[in-house]
């Protein structure tokens, strides 16, 4: 604590009020004690704080948000940061801004490389689950008193032939900054061997098993160039993708793990921790492992990165002697020389004997919490939780919202609050503000991961959910993730392999019936179809037939009318008198007309129109 500190601590405690002595006291000018007292400056801490990029509150908001995707296995990258607390600020932050707020929170922060963890792995770390994989196999330990030199733990691991790792190199700065220089060359050979690898607790190894990728399934002698019988100790086969098989994982559990470690059992019991692959549960697998009185042990799913000596000590070390014993065979032939399956098993034979050593084999068992045992030293990494660091928290600063952009802005205002308000309302104000900063940048980072987890459940909704495999569904039905297969249990597993294999011939009956029902139900439906097509074109034709007789008849009672009319018109001609004549009738003669006299015969009073008509004239008229 500073010496004006500790004036300030000084005069809140004491009752009368006296900042000149209480300054010479403490070696301070009284005008700077009066100022720090009266509200009118601040410390330097606080006012560096007012111009840095976030607040107290926004930074503690952040260091805890990030505290709690480390808790996730989800550690944010530098540019996440940034993006925070860009949200966080309303604007962006500056280039090294992030290396700063790592370095200023070096106690609670740190940067580097982390080894990528698959996400069902990170789920399937519970306190619980292994709480009950660890009595579960203390309890089979017990019951079929298995001594520490009869644990065994198998898995297999895979190789890619020409596959160098990533290292550190020196090269040309000409040839890297102008492009041509993308990378180190390396083989690019994807041919893929797979090791099955045994080892005992009592730290020493059985002969590996190497799985070479072969389409016509056979060894050739190229490959084994560099194998000596005498010296060294291994066994090979093939599969066409390189991979293990049932019938490959039964030969081995007979030829080589049943051999090589009777001997030493005699006639007690062996336990066997395999990973759950489907060549490890098969039925004939189970049944053969007790018929020669070995327990297999099944772990949790996704958890052997945790549980599993193999995985937690030793292949992490032979996968990284082979890469280098990789790139010194790169480095020798510069490059020019193509890796290929004759090469292989002297570099790996050259890796296994460095990793697979017995102390590193003790220090993998040791690590899982098995021999010795002690389960504790898995389950408290998971119990730990990381210590909050309140040195940090001090004194919480002043600063005003974030929206206050302009650090003139925030010395005036809060010059002006100092000024119009007391101290106890200051005070007041202060937390108040505080407070505001905080909750408001806790609801920017909540509104950040909500949004994450709106995509996540949508993701999730879309994808498929697959069939259960059969030791998942008998693990379902034993309400536990870890199994030691004891005689009773391989009993479960054959009767529920048995159901399996009813319900499946069930289903396939159900199959055919329902597709038997669904070919009847076309056919009927065809012939409705059907039906209906010649109930509608006989309909059709019926219609066409009765427009075509309509259409007789139409065309006939047309033809009448027009032969009534033709007659109506004939009789109307015949039966026509000229306008101003009497009708003529048809059986009567015309009478003979008459000569016309000579005008000189005429009378006088009588004249004749042109027609032969006598014109009459009037008597009053005939004297004229």
């Amino acid at each position: 604590m500073t010496p004006i500190d500790k004036a300030l601590a000084d005069l809140a405690s004491s009752e009368s009020l006296n900042i000149s002595a209480t300054a010479r006291a403490y070696g301070i000018h009284p005008s700077t004690l009066n100022r720090r007292w009266n509200g009118r400056s601040t410390s330097k801490e606080d006012a560096l704080y007012d111009r840095r990029f976030l607040n107290k509150q926004q930074e503690r908001s952040l260091l805890d948000y990030i505290n709690e995707l480390s808790k996730r296995s989800a550690a944010p990258t530098p540019a996440m940061v940034s993006t925070f607390a860009s949200q966080l600020a309303g604007r962006a932050p500056g280039h090294c801004w992030v290396s700063r707020f790592v370095n200023r929170h070096r106690s609670e922060l740190d940067s580097g490389y982390l080894n990528n963890l698959d996400l069902k792995r990170h789920q399937a770390d519970s306190v619980y689950s292994y709480e009950v994989y660890f009595n579960t196999v203390n309890q089979k330990i017990q019951q079929y008193q298995i001594q520490e030199d009869n644990i065994y733990n198998m898995d297999e691991k895979g190789f890619l032939l020409g596959r160098l790792n990533k290292v550190r190199r020196i090269f040309s700065k000409d040839l890297k900054g102008s492009g041509k220089l993308l990378g180190a060359a390396q083989d690019g050979s994807r041919d893929w061997v797979t090791i099955a690898a045994t080892i005992c607790a009592d730290g020493t190894a059985l002969a590996p098993l190497l799985i070479y990728q072969s389409e016509a399934g056979t060894i050739q002698d190229t490959w084994l160039k560099d194998f000596t019988p005498e010296e060294q100790d291994c066994f090979f086969s093939s599969s066409p993708n390189g991979w293990t098989s049932d019938e490959i994982g039964s030969k081995w559990l007979h030829e080589l793990f049943d051999k090589r470690t009777a001997a030493k059992a005699r006639r007690n019991w062996r336990l066997l921790f395999v990973d759950g692959h489907g060549s490890h549960v098969t039925t004939e697998f189970l049944q053969k492992a007790l018929e020669k009185k070995i327990l297999i042990a099944i772990y949790p799913p996704h958890t052997t990165h945790r549980l599993q000596p193999l995985d937690v000590g030793c292949f992490s070390p032979l996968a990284t002697y082979y890469g280098q014993f990789l790139e010194a065979f790169t480095n020798d032939s510069e490059g020019l020389t193509r890796m290929s399956k004759k090469d292989f098993f002297k570099l790996f034979w050259l890796a296994w004997q460095k990793a697979f050593t017995e102390a590193n084999i003790k220090s993998s068992w040791k690590k899982t919490g098995l021999v010795p045992w002690c389960p504790s030293v898995v389950l408290n990494k998971l119990r730990q939780q990381p210590v909050r660091n309140e040195e940090h928290l001090g004194r919480l600063s002043s600063s005003p919202p974030i929206d206050w952009d302009s650090p003139t802005a925030k010395r005036s205002i809060r010059k002006a609050v100092n000024r119009a308000v007391n101290k106890k309302t200051k005070k007041l104000l202060s937390k108040l503000t505080e407070e505001l900063l905080s909750t408001k940048a806790q609801l920017t980072l909540a509104k950040i991961e909500k949004k994450k987890v709106v995509e996540a459940l949508r993701a999730a909704q879309k994808s498929h959910k697959r069939g259960k495999k059969l030791i998942e569904e008998f693990r379902a039905s034993e309400g536990s993730g870890a199994i030691v297969f004891s005689p009773t249990k391989v009993r479960k597993l054959l009767d529920l392999q048995k159901a399996r294999e009813q319900a499946k011939e069930q289903q396939k009956v159900n199959k055919a019936l329902k597709h038997q029902q669904a070919i009847t139900a076309r056919e009927l439906k065809a012939q409705e179809a059907q039906q209906k097509k010649d109930d509608k074109a006989a309909a059709s034709i019926a219609k066409k037939k009765a427009a075509a007789d309509a259409k007789v008849i139409k065309k006939a009672t047309r033809e009448a009318l027009k032969a009534q009319k033709q007659r109506e018109k004939e009789s109307e001609v015949v039966n026509r008198r000229p306008r101003g004549r009497p009708a003529k009738q048809m059986s009567l003669k015309k009478p003979p007309i008459p000569a016309r006299q000579p005008l000189a015969q005429i009378p006088p009073n009588q004249q004749s129109s042109r027609s032969g008509r006598t014109i009459k004239r009037p008597a009053h008229l005939l004297g004229d």
